[in-house]
């Protein structure tokens, strides 16, 4: 057993090699399906759609807030990882209860190269992580090249009923402010907001996110009416608050300008 410190300060024991490893979030089943885990991964959410052949081969436990006690009971895990930004105290601490837990917070691109760091550690894949830490840190050497909206403003609503916006001290404003945007949500975390006040805002670019809520069409045609001088945008959510593999994937999209994708209504 070593004893670790994970990203919200508590100190936990894990066994020098996990094998029976169960992730509570997607982006990081993502991450340890990358680092060479597969077999090692017994149990993963109902969102954890990537690699796809995760939700193939793998037990579900249920979603990020609500796990199914009695199947992770029954995989007997010797490590479950979570994330402050997903799972619930409630369910940690039930779950700390019977099995280590280790708790990720990525609010922003640098912590999510430290969460890399910190796992590769604990299941020793030193060698594939720096590889990829490498890329991902020489992208960010040379991040002005990627301000390509610099001087713009805008808003990433990621749900609807009612309208909630991407915040201040989140994964997704630090991926914003990469790209040059200035995010008109001043507020914490994810606000509500009501349309009228959207519109007073006019941002320039409105990016409507593909998850938690799929905005579609019919959504975007609502704020063109009101906004006519907005870009309104589909925006790849797993690019903009999925960290792990997707981080990579962000730099080629910007390069690709895949980001996302315009309205055509």
């Amino acid at each position: 057993m070593k004893r670790i410190i994970d990203q919200i300060g508590r100190e936990e024991n894990i066994p020098d090699n996990p094998h029976r490893i169960i992730s509570l979030v997607p982006s990081i089943t993502d991450l340890l399906f990358h680092l060479g885990l597969e077999n090692e991964v017994v149990g993963i959410t109902k969102f954890c759609e990537e690699p796809p052949k995760a939700l193939q081969t793998k037990k579900i436990v249920g979603g990020t807030k609500n796990v199914h006690f009695d199947v992770i009971d029954q995989l007997q895990p010797d490590l479950v990882i979570g994330t402050k930004e997903e799972n619930t105290l409630e369910m940690v601490s039930e779950l700390e209860k019977k099995y280590p837990v280790f708790v990720t917070n990525v609010p922003d691109f640098n912590a999510g190269l430290r969460m890399i760091e910190l796992l590769a550690s604990i299941f020793q894949k030193k060698a594939i992580a720096d590889k990829m830490l490498y890329t991902l840190k020489n992208e960010q050497l040379f991040i002005d090249q990627y301000q390509l909206f610099k001087g713009t403003t805008c808003l990433y609503v990621i749900w609807k009923k009612p309208y909630m916006l991407a915040g201040r001290n989140t994964y997704i404003h630090s991926m914003l402010n990469m790209i040059g945007f200035e995010n008109l949500s001043k507020m914490e975390r994810y606000p509500t907001i009501e349309l009228d006040e959207i519109i007073e805002l006019k941002p320039d670019y409105l990016l409507l996110s593909s998850e938690p809520y799929p905005f579609k069409e019919k959504d975007a045609e609502v704020f063109k009416e009101f906004l006519p001088n907005t870009k309104v945008v589909f925006a790849d959510g797993k690019l903009f608050s999925w960290y792990g593999p997707q981080m990579l994937k962000f730099f080629n999209a910007i390069k690709n300008k895949t980001l996302w994708h315009e309205s055509i209504s």
